[in-house]
Formats: C-alpha cells, sequence, structure tokens
C-alpha cells in the first residue's frame, strides 16, 4: 500500500477560515493558508493582500467553506478496534485490560497489528483525526499501519517488565522509540515518537529511572497510563508502600521530560494532583471509555488546580469509538451530571413538592455557574486542538498558524450538521459534524477526495484491501486464542 504524498507548495484559500484572534479566542474569517511540504508556511488574514503564492504552489480556492484544524487525539490504541465487540459487559466488572486486552494481545504478531491498527487509523481519519498519539506494541507495524494510511502520529511503543505482553519487547520498544524520534524521513511524514511505559503497576521503578534518563536524553515525552484501576493502586502500595503519583515523582521523570502526558487519572486524591508541576504533565480524559473502564475522573478538580488537560478516545474495544468530537460533546455535558444523584434531586424523588424541586434547580444553578468552562467554544475546541497539539517538543499541530503541521479539515457548512450556520465553531464543539467533512489533510496530504470525502476512502482499493486483510486476520487470532 502506498501512502499518500504531501504537495511541495500549495495555497489554501477560504472566507472561513478558523484562527486564534490576539485575545485568545477564536474566529472565523478569511484568510489564505500556505503550506509547504507537510507544515504551514505562512497564513494571511487578508487573502485579497497576501503576497504571491510561492512559485509552482497549487492554488486552492475553498469558496465559503470552513478550514480548520484537524483533530488531535492524545490517546489512542487503534489496534485495538479489532477487539470492539469482542468483549461482554461482565468483563468491565473485572480488569478489562488484564483479563481481556492482554490475553488477546499476546497471539497477536506484527502483522496482525498493523492490520488491526490500519482500520483504528481509517476510522479515526473518516471523524475528522488527522494526529493521534498511539500507545502500543510493535512499533515498527505501528509506524506501517501510520504511513499505509497517511495519518500523522505520535507513537508511545509500549513498554513493560513486570507484566504484560510487552515484556519480550522491551529493548526493542525502547530502541525502536529513540529511532523513530531521531528520525527525520518520518518526521517529515508526520510520525513522531514518545517513550510509553504502560502502567506503574506493569512498569518497575527501575525502568522509570531509567526511562526518565532516556527522555531528557533524546528530548522525547512520556505517555504513561497512571491511576487506572484499582488493582493498580493496590499493587503499587503493596510493592512500593506509595501511590502511582509518588512512583512517578521519585523516579524524576516530571523534571526529565519535556512532558508527561498522564492518562486517566481514576484514583487520584486531591493532594496528589495539586503536586503535580503544572508546565510539565498534561492529564488525558477519556469520556465514553471511562464509562465502560470504571468511571469519569473528576475533572473539575483539574480545572480548578489549573491542569492542562485535553480529550481523547481510548480504546474502541472498551464500546467506545475513534470519534473524539463525540468524546468532547460528552465533557461538555458533565456541567449538570452529577445533579441526578445530588442530595437535593434525591430529596425531591423521594418526596416531592414545589420546595424540594426549586431546590434541586437551585443546585442545578449553582453547579453550571461553577463550570462555565464547560460552555465556553474556545475552551472545549482546545481540549482537542491546541492543548493536545502542543505537547511534543517536534511540532506543533491543532492551531493554523505558521511552522505548525498542516494538519486540517475542510467543512461544508451548508451541511444540516451547521445548519444555520451562525456560529460554526459551537456546532464543532457541541454536534456530531463528521458527515460533513468535504476532506481532511494530515501532515500536507490530501486524504481523500474534495466533496466526496467518506466515499472516496472507505470506496478506495487500499481500503478494501485492508479491510479483507484485517477481517481474515482477526479470525485466526481469535482461532489462536481459543487454542
Amino acid at each position: 500500500m502506498t501512502a499518500p504524498t504531501a504537495t511541495t507548495a500549495r495555497r489554501l484559500v477560504s472566507q472561513r477560515v478558523a484562527l486564534v484572534g490576539a485575545d485568545g479566542a477564536l474566529r472565523v474569517g478569511p484568510a489564505c493558508v500556505d503550506l509547504e511540504g507537510a507544515r504551514i508556511a505562512a497564513v494571511h488574514d487578508a487573502p485579497t493582500s497576501a503576497p504571491p503564492p510561492a512559485e509552482g504552489a497549487v492554488v486552492e480556492d475553498l469558496g465559503d467553506r470552513l478550514l480548520t484544524p484537524a483533530f488531535v487525539d492524545a490517546h489512542t490504541h487503534v489496534a485495538l478496534t479489532a477487539l470492539r465487540g469482542l468483549s461482554v459487559p461482565e468483563d468491565a466488572d473485572r480488569n478489562l485490560v488484564e483479563d481481556f486486552f492482554f490475553r488477546i494481545e499476546t497471539a497477536m504478531s506484527a502483522d496482525d497489528v498493523r492490520a488491526f491498527a490500519r482500520m483504528g487509523a481509517y476510522e479515526a481519519i473518516l471523524n475528522g483525526t488527522a494526529l493521534v498519539w498511539d500507545h502500543y506494541y510493535r512499533a515498527n507495524a505501528m509506524v506501517a499501519a501510520f504511513r499505509d494510511v497517511g495519518i500523522a502520529a505520535v507513537l508511545a511503543p509500549t513498554v513493560q517488565d513486570v507484566a504484560g505482553p510487552g515484556i519480550g519487547q522491551l529493548e526493542e520498544a525502547l530502541a525502536a522509540t529513540i529511532a523513530i524520534g531521531g528520525d527525520a524521513a518520518l518526521a517529515d511524514a508526520g510520525v513522531f515518537a514518545a517513550f510509553g511505559p504502560h502502567a506503574t503497576d506493569t512498569v518497575s521503578p527501575t525502568l522509570f529511572l531509567r526511562i526518565a534518563g532516556l527522555a531528557e536524553q533524546h528530548a522525547l515525552p512520556v505517555h504513561v497510563h497512571v491511576a487506572q484501576s484499582l488493582d493498580e493502586v493496590e499493587r503499587v502500595h503493596e510493592r512500593h508502600g506509595i501511590s502511582p503519583y509518588e512512583l512517578l515523582a521519585r523516579s524524576g521523570l516530571y523534571d526529565a521530560a519535556p512532558r508527561t502526558l498522564l492518562i486517566h487519572n481514576i484514583f487520584a486524591t486531591s493532594a496528589e494532583l495539586a503536586a503535580l508541576p503544572r508546565e510539565r504533565v498534561a492529564l488525558g480524559f477519556c469520556p465514553h471509555s471511562k464509562q465502560i473502564f470504571a468511571w469519569m475522573p473528576d475533572v473539575g478538580t483539574w480545572q480548578g488546580l489549573g491542569l492542562p488537560w485535553f480529550v481523547a478516545t481510548d480504546c474502541a474495544a472498551s464500546n467506545d469509538a475513534t470519534n473524539v468530537q463525540r468524546d468532547l460533546r460528552a465533557a461538555a455535558g458533565l456541567r449538570t451530571a452529577g445533579l441526578a444523584t445530588s442530595a437535593a434531586h434525591r430529596a425531591f424523588v423521594a418526596e416531592g413538592g414545589v420546595e424540594r424541586a426549586r431546590a434541586a434547580w437551585d443546585e442545578r444553578v449553582r453547579e453550571r455557574a461553577a463550570t462555565r468552562w464547560l460552555g465556553d467554544t474556545t475552551a472545549l475546541l482546545s481540549r482537542v486542538w491546541s492543548v493536545p497539539g502542543g505537547l511534543h517538543p517536534a511540532f506543533r499541530a491543532g492551531v493554523i498558524e505558521a511552522g505548525a503541521l498542516a494538519n486540517l479539515c475542510v467543512w461544508d457548512v451548508e451541511h444540516p450538521a451547521f445548519w444555520p450556520g451562525r456560529d460554526p465553531l459551537r456546532a464543532l464543539a457541541m454536534s456530531d459534524t463528521t458527515n460533513a467533512l468535504v476532506n481532511v489533510m494530515s501532515a500536507g496530504r490530501w486524504l481523500g477526495e474534495h466533496g466526496r470525502y467518506h466515499a472516496s476512502v472507505v470506496g478506495s482499493d487500499a481500503y478494501r484491501e485492508a479491510r479483507v486483510e484485517a477481517t481474515r486476520r482477526l479470525a485466526e487470532v481469535e482461532q489462536r486464542v481459543r487454542g
């Protein structure tokens, strides 16, 4: 399969471009965007007075179509799309990762991983995501899958030395991380690296110390699950007498890595979160996945402490989808999520009465006032654009500005999902607009055909071949697991 290629120079002209204004708020207005290879070369707010495009540049007039950053999904396991629908609800009553995922992942070959990851990557690009941060095994197979589909990615090859399918791949995974991180050709294609220690109960303190040193030496971020399960918390306390967060702090990870992405944070105390260095970490929130896997973490505390956080999808195998826009809307819905179980509402349900109904409503008013940040369009979209797009020292994404990766979405604002079109950015934050995609660009490459984006991707020979191979390989993996 051949990866899509980037035109050397291109100018995109649109009457509706989503840009960050001087006040930090998003605005939509006319602009032209110059691209050079995988990056944005320049942005001109006034297209009519812009300098001429570069010699030989392809000029594309998008008319009144909306041009925005593509979504950034900063915590995925795209290969696990293959496991979607294989689990039963009772699996989530135990340790879903160990009892379900690990058992099947152990039976996957590198070629299986490449085939499955392709399918997850296709789902991501069809939902407007042009960059994923993926945490998985078989690094070379994952890179090949990203190149096959054309999606930009930060790959964190999974590292384990205590438990999990990755124990036998430890040295290979570390070497691959360093190699990917230093590969200029991969960077030009939009593929970067991060260190990927799996979790604090599957990685030893000794290995965390080693990763901290490597992260500092190679200037690579760290992407790690932390406090994601009761088993993890109990094991770390039993083995080391400390919490998962204390284990990470003692390893020196936060000071050594340019950024540490802490994923899930379900069993996190207020004191542990308050002790995190705000400028060195970012917290990952995966709403739909956590509803299945455990429960929603308290992002209100994250926000109150000034901790940077982003919205991501996690793993499609936990009855989720690789559609980060859907998860963004779920995050916005948290403004009143706890009211149904509040004391005021329970009192009304049990005893009724106008006064108790008023008390429940007053509680709602207080909750919404305290969570205005979840209702702000710029703040919401930043969780899938600029915040996760600014976490790697080698690039910037999630913004339309000079130097950033050319990861872009073109939207048909006449589509019913945007109608009546008065506030298209609000529609992106609160609606499901993926059917209105005109095209998606990743690292300077259009991934489909203008105006028939979904049909051109799903109808391509590359996609059909990928689906046939992945379906065959999934059947073979299931057979191996059954023995």
